[in-house]
C-alpha cells in the first residue's frame, strides 16, 4: 500500500536489553520458548488524535513511556497499543484518503505508522467490536458511513478462518 516517497524511514532504532512474549504465548505457558527481543523503530509522524470505541485519548500507546525508561519491561498491549473493538486514528489530513483495517493484535505494531498515511483509519478487531460497541459490525455501512476508501487485512490466518470474522454486511 505504500511505496516510494510514500513509505517513511524510520528515525532511530533502540533494542531493549528484556524479552518479551505476547498473550498467546503466556496463555500456553510457552513463554520459555515463545520470546523475543524488543526493538523500537521511531518515525516523525505528525501530530494526531486517537480514539478509542469512540472516545478521545491521550495517547496511542505507552511505548515513549517505556523508551524514557519510566516503565520496566515493555508488554506487547502496552507498547504497541491495545486490542479494542475499534481504534481511530485522524491525521488531520482531509486530503488523503480514509482506511478501514480489519485485524486483531498483529496489526498494533504498524498501527500509528500506517495510519500517518492516511486522513482517518479506522482498526476494528471483531473479537471485541460487539461488546465494546454495543453493536454487530457491518463492514457495508461502516465503509459508506466513515468513507472509506481502502480495507486491508492484517492477521494471522486462523482469525479469518473463525466465526467471530463472518462480516455482516458483505457479499
Amino acid at each position: 500500500m505504500l511505496t516510494g516517497e510514500d513509505a517513511q524511514k524510520y528515525t532511530t532504532e533502540r533494542c531493549f536489553d528484556a524479552y518479551m512474549s505476547g498473550s498467546k504465548a503466556i496463555s500456553i505457558g510457552g513463554t520459555f520458548l515463545f520470546k523475543e527481543q524488543i526493538c523500537a523503530y521511531l518515525f516523525d509522524l505528525p501530530d494526531y488524535d486517537v480514539y478509542y470505541n469512540d472516545s478521545l485519548v491521550d495517547r496511542y500507546s505507552d511505548k515513549d513511556l517505556y523508551l524514557k525508561g519510566e516503565y520496566g519491561i515493555p508488554s506487547y498491549g502496552g507498547y504497541y497499543g491495545p486490542d479494542l473493538g475499534l481504534i481511530e486514528f485522524d491525521f488531520h489530513q482531509p486530503h488523503k484518503e480514509n482506511l478501514l483495517v480489519i485485524g486483531e493484535s498483529y496489526d498494533n505494531a504498524i498501527s500509528d505508522l500506517l495510519a500517518s498515511h492516511f486522513n482517518k483509519s479506522y482498526y476494528v478487531d471483531l473479537r471485541a467490536y460487539e461488546t465494546d460497541m454495543g453493536e454487530e459490525f457491518n463492514i457495508e455501512k461502516f465503509i459508506k458511513d466513515k468513507d472509506i476508501s481502502k480495507v486491508l487485512f492484517i492477521g494471522n490466518i486462523d482469525f479469518y478462518v473463525l466465526d467471530t470474522f463472518m462480516l455482516k454486511g458483505s457479499n
